[in-house]
């Protein structure tokens, strides 16, 4: 059994929406839902629905895995059907529960963006905040919670003063040394550095040779890990502000957990041990998906994930900017305005993740259930869709300024779509009918490769290479306009 930890540190998201209605993903759904509540983990589940999907020919759209009234549900109407996952991560991670600590005579304490909050008063459905300073400097400052440890309902910025980001570091830091002293049968120095890592420099300066770890995001898709997962990650996440939830992943059959079609390394773990990542490797491939997790200041820090890839290659963006590689994952052909959107975010993610050096994962395997083939989802094919229709992330999508969503801009007007604009929310429609995830149909292209002896790890795991089908190489450049990605 690993070393046991304080799993309200985590704030754990899924994302559900499913514009052709495919019966797989809601089972799978339940599935993870059942797991994570056997990991003790309170997942936050993001389901959006399109309601004007029927107009393409789609089923009606409802609502079928959260409800309104559960304060770990979010639900999300949506204008357009298009690949909507990282957007409706950045909307879940906004509404996750900040730090709630214990002031020096024991009373909770809630932190949120370096301001501090006491209760002021409760009911039965409901906690509300009042910032700290309401009685000495008469802020009016306030937040609503459901309870002490889950989900913000309502916040006010109406400060009248500046928030103390540092001290609710420092803060956060000395219950974590006192919890650690008391709770743990370490050191002095053993505490001290467990308590110490990832504090902020102006935090540091505040407190000589001390470094304290923040709270984290986890967002994954639908995936089944060993039983201790969470305390595993938090440890990972002790030394890295940024990790990937898995060592070996496997690629289930329409038969369950013991039908493996592909096995492969992941991302984190090939970054670790030195291993090739090229995307038109024929020996290695270090899977960019599946789940990963990093710290809130890291995530608030890149401005949440990158959210315009409407076609769904948001993993293999989000692995490769971590080595500040992310041109390598899109087509020459793309519109210029994706690529120096893209670039300018990747580089910001680069920074943070230290090309590499700040990223880590956790030892341990992971089970990715089947929804379809991996063929059916078009990983090169999808990429026409932008090109075809001269896609721009900056002018053609918008962001709903209260909700958040993105949605298509139309230069006619709200209501009305020029012929680009609506021919490609056909073009996305078509994609996912195309994916055909309920089929139980194992495509030829999932049948696993063996990888060469020189490659294969101490604990002989078999791994399968990226199909020989998939892999078109530009060799110039070290480019490839073959893209393979998790979803």
């Amino acid at each position: 059994m690993s070393e046991q930890h304080d799993l309200s540190q985590l704030g754990v998201i899924t994302v559900v929406f499913n514009p052709v209605r495919y019966e797989i993903r809601y089972k799978l759904y339940f599935e993870f839902k059942e797991h994570m509540a056997r990991s003790g983990i309170n997942l936050t589940t993001v389901e959006c629905i399109f309601p004007k999907a029927t107009k393409f020919g789609l089923p009606e759209q409802k609502f079928e895995v959260t409800r309104s009234d559960n304060p770990h549900d979010i639900q999300i109407i949506a204008p357009s059907v298009m690949w909507i996952k990282e957007n409706l991560i950045n909307i879940a991670a906004q509404r996750l529960p900040k730090h709630v600590r214990k002031t020096q005579r024991n009373k909770p304490l809630l932190l949120s963006n370096g301001f501090a909050y006491t209760i002021d008063k409760t009911t039965d459905e409901k906690i509300y905040w009042k910032c700290e300073s309401a009685q000495s400097l008469k802020c009016k400052g306030r937040i609503h919670t459901n309870s002490l440890s889950t989900i913000i309902l309502h916040e006010t910025n109406n400060h009248n003063h500046l928030g103390k980001a540092v001290s609710s570091e420092i803060r956060i830091f000395e219950e974590k040394i006192r919890d650690r002293a008391i709770n743990y049968n370490e050191s002095t120095q053993t505490v001290i550095d467990n308590c110490l890592m990832n504090l902020s420099d102006n935090a540091v300066a505040r407190i000589p040779n001390f470094k304290h770890i923040k709270n984290l995001y986890i967002f994954c898709t639908t995936c089944k890990f060993c039983s201790d997962w969470p305390h595993l990650t938090i440890r990972a996440l002790q030394q890295y502000p940024i990790v990937q939830l898995f060592k070996v992943g496997f690629f289930n059959g329409s038969d369950g957990e013991k039908d493996v079609l592909r096995t492969d390394y992941s991302f984190g773990y090939s970054i670790c041990h030195n291993k090739p990542i090229a995307r038109h490797h024929p020996d290695w491939y270090a899977h960019p998906g599946y789940a990963w997790a990093m710290h809130r200041n890291a995530f608030d820090a890149i401005g949440g994930l990158l959210d315009f890839c409407i076609v769904g290659p948001g993993d293999l963006h989000f692995a490769y900017a971590l080595l500040g590689r992310i041109h390598e994952t899109y087509p020459c052909s793309l519109g210029k305005d994706y690529q120096q959107s893209a670039e300018e975010w990747g580089n910001r993610l680069a920074t943070i993740a230290g090309h590499g050096a700040n990223v880590g994962y956790v030892n341990t395997d992971l089970f990715h259930r089947w929804h379809g083939s991996r063929e059916s989802r078009g990983y090169n094919s999808r990429w026409s869709i932008l090109i075809d229709y001269q896609y721009s992330p900056v002018t053609d999508l918008r962001h709903d300024k209260i909700s958040g969503v993105i949605d298509f801009n139309s230069t006619l007007g709200e209501c009305i779509d020029d012929p680009r604009i609506k021919k490609m929310k056909q073009a996305m429609v078509n994609y996912f009918i195309s994916r055909n995830e309920d089929t139980t149909n194992t495509s030829k292209q999932e049948s696993t490769t063996e990888i060469p002896m020189q490659y294969q790890d101490a604990n002989n795991y078999p791994i399968t290479s990226v199909p020989n089908e998939q892999l078109l190489v530009n060799a110039s450049h070290h480019r490839s306009d073959a893209f393979h990605d998790a979803e």
